[in-house]
């Protein structure tokens, strides 16, 4: 009975697996197709997809396949068999309604009555939402596939399919984002008047990046009517700024720095930025705003995808120039701060101009985020309830939770006054570890730890414009040219001690505040330049959700600030302690 099972069990798991080596293929296909930003082939091979793994699902449903699972030596190559097929038909499932909306984007977006059409654009944001969250739960499957048992074929075949799911999952989660924002910023639901906050991710601030130009538009159900533009020596003119609205918390930690244009946005949570530019703009033009919008060199440069190349003062930007441009070669084409300033205006100008014609080149939008480096991202706040609500679900917000479980905040505010962020690479860790403290308290915690490395890759030669230290005499100690200083916050779990600090294995000792509800650590660290150093945070974290009693889970997760320069993350799923 045995070996008949063995038979077929090869009969049926081939069938599986030829639909899933073409997938496989098909895969690779989709990523070049999309990176090349041709909408029509990528549709045509995620059909493709939804046939094949129909086929490989309906073999992989058998029954006794399914009791051959637990064979010995074939057994794990049926499951992994089985996985790979269920995760390839809940993908395509979920392509199904991108395929039917592409069509759509191919032929153009813009009505008779020139407003963009906001249903094709909210199809687009589901259709994508719904992909991402496919991929996202398929790679999750197939990375932890055990391959070591696996006939070597297969494994490579998993292992592939593997790194594809990784890749198209990143670009997804930086295109994404913009995606979904547009029926809000679009005034899907009437007519709405907005800030829009470019942030030079170069300078870092909490949400991103220092705050440079600016452009007021009002919004009606798709359609766009720009105001004015301006850079930010329109807002600093005007300081301060009034701090209505803010809670204690922030006003006391933050102090003097956040009622400051150019600071108002130190901590990470968005919606605190918002609301202080709400102010700040109610105060320099009488007019109350709806919303505010930040956008930083990555989503400028897929939004100028979506527009088309754009010339300001003889130098023309494109979507493979401009976040080059906008993080370092702007300060040697335009010397002169004044002039500088007047070009990153024009340009953002521009951009908003051409996306209120409505003639948005999604396939090249699509190429762009694929390709960007940063992890730059569209943030909005928005003073009305129900926008805000539809911001927050589309992950937009820029929130900083304050519900229990294993997540970490990291920002970083630039202390130096110059533009040194487009050098700095920056890669997290973070590790629950053992199982059986107790919190000050006496509840149940784990211990866990954070490092962050950070590095200062800053070359010689740099415009002087980029490598100034305003702090230079901040303790009476000269500062090598190309030297920073970074604040950097870590904001602990929900209910977490922090139980130890170091800097590059040193005892530290930090400024601490709490905010939203978590622990913020707040260390400044001075780099040389091509130094790196290593900052590392114990704490004691809660293993039992309080309000249930039951045992803390969830893969630990860092969130952290727009970067120019896309950061490396771990962070390993553990098993949760055991409830006594």
């Amino acid at each position: 009975m045995v070996a008949v099972l063995i038979v077929y069990t090869g009969a049926r798991g081939y069938a599986v697996a030829a639909p899933l080596q073409k997938i496989v293929s098909l895969a690779d296909s989709v990523g070049a197709h999309a990176r090349a930003g041709d909408i029509s082939a990528v549709a045509a091979d995620l059909r493709e997809i939804d046939r094949l793994a129909s086929d490989s699902a309906s073999a992989a449903g058998d029954p006794m396949l399914a009791a051959a699972s637990a064979l010995p030596l074939l057994g794990d190559d049926v499951s992994a068999l089985t996985s790979v097929s269920r995760t390839a038909a809940n993908i395509s499932s979920a392509a199904a309604p991108l395929v039917a909306v592409l069509p759509k984007l191919e032929s153009g977006l813009v009505g008779t009555d020139g407003r963009i059409d906001i249903t094709a654009v909210a199809s687009l944001a589901d259709g994508v939402t719904s992909l991402s969250d496919a991929l996202d739960a398929g790679q999750k499957t197939i990375a932890g596939i055990d391959r070591s048992g696996l006939v070597s074929q297969l494994g490579d075949a998993v292992a592939k399919l593997d790194t594809g799911l990784t890749a198209a999952s990143a670009g997804l989660s930086k295109f994404s984002p913009i995606v979904r924002a547009l029926p809000i910023l679009l005034g899907e639901s009437g007519q709405r008047d907005w800030l829009v906050i470019f942030q030079n991710l170069s300078e870092a601030r909490g949400t991103g990046g220092l705050i440079s130009a600016w452009a007021s538009l009002t919004t009606d159900r798709g359609k766009l009517v720009m105001h004015k533009v301006g850079s930010n020596d329109v807002l600093a003119a005007n300081d301060p700024v009034p701090q209505t609205g803010l809670p204690e918390e922030f006003v006391n930690f933050w102090g003097n720095d956040a009622t400051q244009w150019l600071d108002m946005n130190t901590s990470a949570h968005f919606p605190y930025t918002g609301q202080l530019a709400q102010n700040g703009w109610k105060k320099l033009t009488g007019q109350t705003i709806d919303g505010v919008v930040t956008i930083g060199q990555g989503v400028v440069q897929t939004l100028i995808a979506a527009t088309g190349a754009i010339t300001v003062r003889g130098y023309e930007v494109t979507p493979q120039n401009a976040e080059s441009f906008l993080s370092k070669d702007i300060y040697a084409a335009f010397p002169d701060v004044a002039e500088k300033d007047a070009v990153v205006s024009e340009l953002i100008g521009q951009v908003f101009t051409r996306i209120s014609t409505g003639k948005l080149n999604f396939s090249s939008m699509v190429t762009s985020a694929f390709s960007s480096t940063t992890t730059d991202r569209m943030l909005m706040w928005s003073s009305n309830a129900d926008d805000e609500k539809l911001i927050v679900k589309a992950d937009v917000g820029g929130i900083v939770p304050t519900t229990f479980g294993p997540t970490a905040v990291v920002a970083i505010n630039n202390g130096g006054g110059n533009k040194l962020e487009a050098y700095l690479h920056t890669t997290v860790d973070y590790a629950l570890q053992s199982c059986g403290a107790t919190d000050s308290g006496g509840a149940p915690a784990r211990n866990a730890t954070l490092t962050v490395t950070l590095t200062n890759s800053a070359p010689a030669g740099l415009p002087i414009y980029v490598t100034p230290r305003g702090d230079q005499n901040l303790d009476g100690v000269p500062r090598a040219v190309g030297s920073n200083r970074e604040y950097l916050s870590v904001y602990l779990p929900v209910g977490a001690e922090e139980n130890g600090l170091a800097l590059d294995g040193e005892l530290e000792s930090a400024t601490e505040a709490v905010e939203r509800d978590r622990v913020l650590v707040l260390e400044p660290v001075e780099m040389a330049p091509g130094q790196t150093r290593v900052f590392t945070v114990k704490w004691l974290e809660p293993s039992v959700e309080p309000s249930t009693g039951k045992a803390m889970t969830g893969t630990p997760t860092v969130l952290l600030s727009p970067l120019l320069n896309d950061p490396k993350v771990t962070a390993a799923t553990v098993a949760p302690c055991p409830v006594e």
